[in-house]
Formats: C-alpha cells, structure tokens, sequence
C-alpha cells in the first residue's frame, strides 16, 4: 500500500519504512528579513510550511536518520554515487545515527527518491533554526528576587514565589550535581558564575589533545557546537541570565543568587549572537549531555532549553527521548505567544516525552504572564517568569521576562531535589516537582498541575515514600463529564484500586462542604480502570450535576491506596482534591462531539430552523455544533447556513458525516457567501451534521475538542429532509415565453400534482395528490 506526502500541489509517494515519521513541506520562500537578522550568520534561511507550523530553517541542509551508524552511509552519499547533478555534502553528527546532508532545498524530491530507496533511512527533516526570540526585554529596574522570596516587594502579592528560603533550609545545592544549559552558552568568568562553571575532569585544559577521547578537543568547561570550538563563552546574554537563575553563587556577598548556591553549570552554546541555532546542533549538544552521562559518568541531571520555534522534528524529539532514557530531564520554555499548546503545539516543549517539563510563566502577583503560552495537556506548571533579575555579561546584572526565565527555576529546582536525595530517580525528581506544585487559580485547567513552582514542598514531596498524586482531571472548573482520571506518581498496586478508596462528594444547595446537605455519589470498584500502572480512571454512570466536589484518595486504613513496595499514599495521609462542575454557555453545548450531538428532530422527513452561536462554548475558538437527523434510503439532506446575510462575522463551513463519524459532503463557500450541501440519494441511516468556523473545518467529530481555533459569531441552520412525494420549488405561467419570471405573470394554481402508481400517465382516484 502506498502513501502519499503532499508538497505544495504536487504528490509523491512516501516509503514505507518511514513508518510515517517523514514530516511534510508545503513550500517555501526566502526570508530576508531573516537573513539580514543573521547578521553575516552564513547559509540562506528560508522559512517553510511544515506541517502545521511555518519555520524557518537552513535552505541547504537536511537531518538525516540512519537505523545504523552513520559511517557507511557517509559513503553513498556523494555528487557521483547518487548521480545528481547538484552539489552535496555529508558529515555525522553526534552517535546515534544522526547525519547532516547538505543538498539545495529546491532538490527534496530527489532526497526523498534517495531516502525511499536506503532502507537504512529512518527519516529526513529540514535544519530547523530555533531563537531566544520568545524573551521579552523589559528596561524596568528591579533589584529584588521575588521569584525566589516574594514579601510584597514592588508591589507584589507576599508569598507569590516558589519558597526558595525554606527549601535552602534542607540543602543549598552541590558541586557534584551538573545542570547543562544548552543556549548561548555563559558567561565563563562571570564573578557569581566562575565558582559554579562545570569542569570536564578527564580534559587536560590547552593541551590541544582531546584527553578523554570524547571527541572534543579541550572541552574543558563545554562546548561551542554553533562555530564547532571549545569556547562556550556568551555574547549574546541570554543564556548567562538564564545560567544565573539555576546558579549564580550563593552567601557570597555579591549579586544574585539562583535556586541553587552550589552546582555545577554546563552552557552548550548552540544558538549564535544574532540568536538562532539549528536542529543539526541542538541534536550534538544533546547528545553530548547524554554520553557525557552514560559513557563518562558525569551527573547530568537536567538540560534547560529556553528557546523554541521550528516544526515538529522527529530527529530533535528522538535526541530528547535518549536523554530520558540516560535519566536527564528536558526542561522547557512554554512559548511567549499567549497560544493553547494544545492546539497549536510549540517545540521543543510540546513533545509527548516522560522526560519534559513545559514551564509556563507567572508574575509577581501568581498571574499567568500575559505573553505565557499555556496548554491543559502540553504545559506542566508555571514559575516565576516576568522582570526576573539575573547575571548579564561581563559581571553585569539585568532583568529579562518570558518563559525562557521560568524554565530556569525549574531546572534549578530538579538540581536542588537531587541534592537533596542523591539517590532519587529522573521520575521521583519529577513527580515530586509537579505534586509539590502551588495550586493557583491562574494555572488552574490551563496545565497538568493547575500550580506554580514550589520547590520547598517538591523536597518535602520527594522525602514523603509511598506514592504521589500529580494531577487529577477534572481540575478547577470543568465542562460535564461522566469521568474522573488521576495520575500518580508511580506504579499502584492493583489490588488498593477499589472503591472505597476512593471517596467522592457534592457540597449540596448550601454550596459548602461538610454540611447535612452533601451529597455522596458511590464509587464501586467496577467503576475503577487502571488504564496504565500510574493512573487510575474513575467512569460514572451519568455527568456529574453542575455542583463543587470534593475527591478524597485514602493514604488511611486498614488496605490505602498504595505502591508496588506496599507503601501507601503520601506516606500515610489522605490526598484532597476538589474541582467544579460549570455549566458550558451557548445554545447547543456541550455538542462537540457525535456522542453528545443536537437532536434535529427529524426522523425520515421534515424540517426544522436552529440559532447558535459559535465561539462562547467550553471549547471557545474549537466549538462545533452538531446535529443528528434519520434519513430514509434514497431522501435528500439539505443543509444552509445563513450567516453573512445578517451580518454575522461567522465564516462558516458545513460537514455531513455517516454515522461512524467519516465525512462524506463539505461546504466552504470560498466566495464570500454562507455554505450549502444537498446530499441526495443518501442510503438508510443516522446522519450528523456539523457547523464550525474556518480553519476549523477537520475536527474530528468523534473527539470533544478536536481541531484547530476558527471564526465566531451568529448562526442560523436550516436543515432539511423532504419527505417521500413532496416537490418544492415555483411555477409560473410564462407568458412570454422567455423563461424568465416576470412580475404580472401568475404562478400555476390549481395544478393537481399526483403520484402515478400505476404508471399509466393518468391520475386515477385512488392515487395521492395535491393542488398547487
């Protein structure tokens, strides 16, 4: 079975073995302003449509996989092996099998004719180039951390930090724990700095020999993969500002201080001083962490990448996955575009890995920053984010904001808990962050926490045995739902899964809880699933009524929920979570899915009128109303939309799918008027119709909030199913005969229209008719 990757208009085929990890372009142009931001940073930038997401990238240089080492097929690539007639190049990037290909863009399907042909080709993507871009300078003066210990300072609300002095009560950090920071590289002698740079013990400092045979000639505090020398210095500033919240010196009498006092602090530098860097060297600096781990026993602990842009990049998120499996988490800036990264991801922080932590942003007061991107699904927690004071070049000091600033607390944060407890997993470093989160309201259903950064209760967290909740959905305010979905922090024992661990109440009409009033919803171990060893799945019989609840989880009695080492929850202690249910606005909500579809009315035949409004439901710029009707084998389904003529600013589209949820008819009307499909002949069945806003026109009607933001505004749909015998439409007297109505001209009244059962031409008195 051949598939197909579409590329601008054209269609080529896709090789199996790619097992659909190719990703598709859709053309490109030159960028220049681009080019001239580079600022003599060599090779042409283009940006491309990849995928869903427009990037910029090298115009001469490709990523390329291979199932084996890259050195044999280094050989085959080559002007004369391949018989093109463009130049070429090749050179391995680090182990793994990754490869950079240099070849002109304008030549992708000759390289993707080259890949469908080596079956030892996994895939090939673009050099994506990623930028610093995402920081938003701010010029304000601001000499306090109050990410760290807010007391109201500037304004602020007291306690809006992530508890850093309490922490530093249990541990202030150690040298023997590395944090790699692959960015602009750092500040090497920085005064608050200096004491905490990495030192590579097996590198012999000058010698021009590469002494620990790692591949790096005098490596000795890093690595410069964007000029490829040993010169990790920065002369860009960011990746110093973000060095200095992970940690600047402590208890030194000077400047900042970051998370940690002490540590040790690896700077990468991949992106250069006009500020991009490319996927070919993001990929090397990863994979230098990952070895510098599993080959030579450096404690890599964390890798903080305060950058984003580019598209999706099967090669990046393969480089991130093998570090998760070395035990270093990825630690990642959310994006500053104020997006839902659920529907419109943001690498590299969107990659579904066990090993990343998306950081959202807050502000002095535990607001979302405005310029934060923030995802229910993509985004783990927010942390300080907005005029965060830190080191600068050149024994300076700044302040700088966006999630590229919040990342970095983060990543101290992870440092500090493994020095804490030394012996403590990627994943118990991790559940303990995202439990020990404080809930906020501005977090709340907009990230897997629903909290801020506290790295205090994350220690306290990670010394508490026995098992953790991370998150329970539904959190804060919710749409109905018949479901209940908690996430631990590690495996449970199947056997502490039963109902009466699990305890579920309303706060009744007085809305408070513990009053005569609440009212107890049972939970029978038949409704319990444990859909992986880490989550457990509470499905009711019905939506939960519009009312506050409260879900207890029991670390108590005689049989608590409890770990595969019979350890029970928190340690002993029960787990409180409470959440609302909120009725979801707009006429036809919540229908944004087959299951939960608009009842037309219409069985066999008929019609009916119905006023909605797209935009104001749960799913906001996702809304989908939907509409079920029966159809009679061979009726006709006609559906209009009438929005523009009322002065609706709705671009509407209209989709009729079968009752398994496939589309079979479509209507954007591209020329400016409301969309229309009559759907004739149809077989026997349950029809859906759905109504969205452009852009959002392949939602899946099977999924709640699926697609992608369209239009809003005012709608009216007509649908229709004329039943068997009727005939629609005018006739008129042509007097004229120029098959033109013409005003004076009477319509035909009086005409008998009959159903000719017999076929004999003539109304008999026992046929059906009617009189026009």
């Amino acid at each position: 079975m051949k598939k197909e990757v579409r590329v601008g208009l054209r269609a080529i085929p896709e090789f199996e073995h790619l097992e659909q990890r190719v990703l598709l372009s859709s053309g490109w142009e030159v960028d220049a302003q681009a080019i001239q931001d580079l600022q003599g940073g060599g090779g042409e930038i283009v940006r491309l449509s990849w995928g869903d997401t427009d990037a910029l990238a090298r115009a001469d240089e490709w990523i390329v996989r291979f199932a084996g080492s890259t050195g044999s097929a280094a050989d085959s690539i080559s002007q004369a092996a391949l018989g093109w007639e463009f130049e070429v190049g090749f050179e391995s990037l680090a182990a793994g099998g990754f490869g950079l290909l240099k070849a002109p863009l304008t030549q992708f399907e000759s390289i993707y004719k080259w890949a469908a042909a080596n079956e030892d080709v996994l895939y090939v993507e673009p050099n994506f180039l990623y930028s610093t871009d995402q920081t938003i300078p701010d010029d304000s003066k601001f000499n306090f951390l109050w990410g760290l210990h807010n007391t109201g300072q500037a304004g602020g609300t007291a306690d809006a930090d992530i508890d850093a002095p309490e922490a530093w009560d249990i541990t202030t950090g150690s040298s023997n724990i590395v944090v790699a920071i692959i960015d602009t590289g750092a500040d090497l002698d920085h005064k608050d700095l200096l004491a905490n740079i990495w030192t590579n013990a097996g590198e012999i400092a000058g010698d021009g020999i590469d002494n620990d045979s790692n591949g790096f000639i005098d490596d000795v505090n890093g690595w410069d993969f964007a000029d490829d020398d040993n010169d990790p210095n920065d002369i860009n500033g960011h990746g110093t500002h973000v060095a200095g919240t992970i940690g600047a010196v402590g208890n030194n009498n000077q400047g900042v201080v970051g998370v940690n006092w002490n540590v040790s602090l690896m700077p990468l530098r991949f992106i250069d001083a006009s500020g991009f860097g490319t996927t070919a060297d993001a990929i090397d600096a990863i994979q230098y962490v990952t070895t510098a781990k599993t080959t030579y026993g450096v404690n890599v602990v964390a890798i903080n990448a305060s950058w984003g842009g580019g598209g999706y990049s099967a090669a990046l998120k393969d480089a991130i996955e093998t570090a998760g499996d070395a035990g270093i988490l990825f630690v990642a800036a959310a994006g500053n575009d104020a997006d839902d990264t659920d529907v419109t991801p943001h690498w590299p922080s969107s990659y579904d890995l066990d090993n990343i932590i998306s950081v959202a942003a807050t502000d002095r007061d535990d607001d979302r920053a405005s310029f934060s991107s923030y995802g229910a699904v993509s985004v783990d927690l927010a942390a300080p984010g907005v005029n965060i004071q830190s080191t600068k070049p050149n024994n300076r000091y700044g302040s700088m904001q966006g999630t590229s600033m919040s990342a970095p607390h983060v990543a101290g944060a992870v440092a500090l808990l493994a020095a804490a407890d030394p012996t403590a997993s990627s994943w118990q470093i991790k559940g303990a962050i995202l439990s020990g989160a404080d809930p906020i309201p501005a977090m709340a259903g907009i990230s897997t926490t629903g909290g801020r950064l506290n790295v205090y209760q994350a220690i306290q967290a990670l010394s508490t045995p026995g098992p953790l909740v991370l998150s329970v959905v539904p959190t804060a305010s919710s749409p109905p739902t018949d479901q209940i979905e908690i996430f631990f922090s590690e495996a449970i024992e199947p056997a502490s899964v039963v109902g009466e661990n699990f305890l579920l109440r309303s706060d009744g009409a007085d809305d408070i809880f513990d009053t005569g009033d609440d009212v107890v919803i049972p939970i029978a171990t038949s409704d319990l699933t444990q859909p992986t060893s880490q989550r457990v799945l509470i499905t009711l019989d019905s939506d939960l009524p519009l009312e506050q609840y409260r879900l207890t989880l029991l670390g108590t009695g005689a049989s608590p929920i409890r770990n595969l080492l019979d350890e029970p929850l928190n340690a002993g202690s029960d787990e409180v979570r409470e959440f609302e249910i909120v009725a979801v606005s707009g006429p036809f909500e919540p229908n944004d899915s087959m299951g939960e579809a608009t009842d037309s009315g219409i069985v066999g035949g008929g019609s009916d009128v119905f006023t909605g409004y797209l935009g104001d439901g749960y799913y906001a710029l996702l809304d989908v109303d939907l509409f079920v009707l029966e159809a009679g084998a061979g009726a006709t389904i006609i559906a209009d939309i009438n929005a523009n003529e009322t002065g609706s600013p709705l671009d509407a589209v209209l989709r009729i799918f079968d009752a398994s949820g496939n589309e079979i008819a479509i209507n954007d009307d591209t020329t400016g008027l409301d969309p229309y499909i009559e759907l004739v002949d149809v077989s026997a069945g349950t029809y859906y119709v759905g109504v969205s806003g452009y852009d959002n026109y392949f939602y899946d009607p099977t999924v709640p909030g699926s697609g992608g933001g369209g239009s809003v505004g005012e709608y009216e749909l007509v649908l229709t199913v004329p039943a068997p015998g009727d005939i629609r439409g005018s006739k008129w007297e042509d007097s004229d005969a120029d098959g033109v109505w013409d005003a004076g001209e009477p319509p035909l009244a009086g005409w008998k229209i009959y159903i000719d059962e017999n076929e004999n031409g003539q109304w008999d008195p026992t046929e059906p008719y009617e009189i026009t």
